[in-house]
């Protein structure tokens, strides 16, 4: 490790301070931390992390030594965040090279002695990829976690731990080592909204468990969302058995109760649908390019009616992409029946919503929800800064709605990116790709992975296995080794070879261009 800066001038000796995560509308016993305990907080995006981070550190009080000791995100950038006037006096910052990250892990008492770092009653914070966790086993992680709680208590220093990137596994791994970290909680983004959910949590005031809640952006930190859940018990209608439908949805198919009401046009059913409350809503999608316009109307209906509402769409045409499926669910939909449900199992699932409370985060504004599910418009190859710029500005906007795919392709060996790449078409807008040090990084927006494979073959001319010997996936840009991308005159050359291999709908050229020709026959047609 190597120290990179400290902060202030205060030498006297810190006394024993209330920690806690500095969250606002959050209770007491959900955020402090005790002396000597070990916290572990699982976060997906690594904005999120530096957000999160800076907040615990300005709601340290001033007389609580504290260090900062990262690995992937820059240190001295996060003091340089912090308000001057807030946060401790005294804060000592590490750096740890990804090279070096597993050794560290290994022998990290020893390091942080050697440092002296681990002030009695002081904080120590930890900001870690997840890729350091990925190699230890269960019992590995386990047997780290009792040595570092075992020299903490020694210490009496508290510990507060936050790996960024996709931790699902390691997540599960420690949700069982519940007798050796005195608090776990993860925080994602999905569904439309900022999800913060404590496995457990023990403190000085008490112990909380299984736990969920929703946070906002508040300013340079997070704040909880603190409203009103309504229960479906609590709702009083009289409209929870009424149907109304466009009469497309069941084709020739008759009603099975009185309680069903038709419409000639999804206009005249959203009419009527405002003045209800628990009804089911049914709406056809017979027109795949009016799918933003039919969100729209869900959005709007949603926001009037309420969440004790059943919105059930039916796609009566082929075309609905995993995209528009999303956005449909996101502005407010209940269901979404694919195309080609029969009558029965279409009528099985909509009795199977009966009762439901829709649960989701509904944007306030559709505008802004349609702008972070609408792909950027670039599509081809990128030079390799213009790609990660793309990357960041797709991973700033999300809110988890869409899940996308970023690969690293490795060509056989044997032959050349270029000659790879000529195999390759990118037509769709938010697919994008760059060439860094001979291996290509592809981007597919919107795209499940169940259905890589399709995309796959959709975009390669050959069978791509015959052009690459392997597709990594990477769980988020922080993967990326930036330098290498941002160092723009290493990977020019690269660039240029590849994009002359590249055909030109693939690279944004302008299409050919018809030319009409006149051809004379030899002889008179009679």
């Amino acid at each position: 490790m190597q120290r990179c800066a400290r902060l202030g001038d205060s030498s006297r000796e810190a006394r024993l301070n209330r920690v806690t995560l500095a969250i606002p509308s959050f209770r007491e016993c959900q955020t402090r931390l005790r002396q000597g305990g070990l916290y572990w907080l699982t976060i997906d995006r690594e904005d999120d992390a530096r957000r999160l981070i800076r907040q615990v550190l300005a709601g340290l009080p001033e007389q609580m030594p504290a260090s900062l000791l990262c690995c992937g995100i820059e240190p001295q950038e996060l003091a340089d965040g912090l308000d001057k006037q807030t946060g401790p006096d005294e804060l000592a910052l590490f750096d740890v090279s990804r090279s070096r990250l597993r050794e560290t892990l290994d022998h990290l008492p020893s390091e942080l002695t050697r440092a002296g770092i681990g002030a009695a009653g002081g904080l120590l914070l930890l900001a870690l990829p997840i890729e350091g966790w990925l190699d230890y086993d269960s019992r590995q992680l386990h047997a780290w976690c009792r040595w570092m709680r075992d020299w903490l208590a020694r210490r009496r220093c508290t510990l507060l731990l936050v790996c960024h990137g996709e931790a699902s596994q390691v997540y599960r791994e420690l949700a069982s080592a519940n007798e050796l970290l005195s608090g776990l909680a993860r925080l994602y983004r999905g569904e439309g909204a900022i999800r913060y959910l404590l496995d457990f949590w023990h403190s000085e005031v008490g112990v909380c468990a299984e736990q969920a809640f929703e946070l906002v952006v508040d300013g340079e930190g997070f704040r909880r969302v603190t409203k009103a859940q309504v229960q479906p018990q609590d709702v009083v209608v009289d409209d929870d058995d009424l149907v109304l439908a466009q009469r497309e949805v069941l084709g020739s198919a008759s009603a099975s109760s009185g309680r069903w009401q038709f419409f000639a046009s999804r206009a005249e059913l959203l009419q009527r649908a405002v003045g209800a409350r628990a009804a089911s809503v049914l709406m056809a999608i017979d027109d795949i390019g009016e799918v933003d316009e039919i969100a729209q109307q869900v959005h709007r209906l949603r926001q009037r009616s309420g969440n004790a509402l059943k919105i059930v769409l039916r796609e009566m045409v082929p075309g609905v992409r995993y995209r528009d499926e999303r956005l449909l669910l996101s502005s407010g939909a209940t269901l979404v029946v694919p195309h080609g449900m029969p009558l029965p199992g279409f009528l099985s699932l909509l009795e199977s919503v009966q009762g439901q409370i829709w649960r989701r985060a509904l944007a306030t504004d559709f505008d802004s929800l349609l702008d972070r599910l609408r792909p950027p418009q670039l599509r081809g190859l990128l030079a390799p800064r213009d790609f990660l710029a793309a990357l960041e500005m797709i991973h700033a906007g999300e809110f988890g709605e869409l899940v996308h795919q970023l690969l690293r392709l490795r060509p056989h060996p044997g032959l050349r990116i270029a000659q790879c790449l000529s195999q390759i078409r990118l037509r769709r807008f938010g697919d994008i790709a760059c060439v860094v040090d001979g291996v290509l990084y592809l981007f597919l927006f919107a795209c499940r992975d169940d259905g890589l494979e399709p995309a796959m073959a959709n975009i390669c001319r050959l069978p791509w296995r015959e052009l690459f010997e392997g597709c990594e996936r990477l769980d988020s840009i922080a993967t990326l080794r930036r330098d290498a991308f941002v160092d723009t005159a290493a990977t020019m050359a690269a660039v240029a070879e590849a994009d002359e291999a590249m055909e030109p709908a693939a690279v944004g050229r302008a299409p050919l261009q018809l030319r009409p020709a006149t051809l004379h026959l030899a002889e008179r047609c009679t």
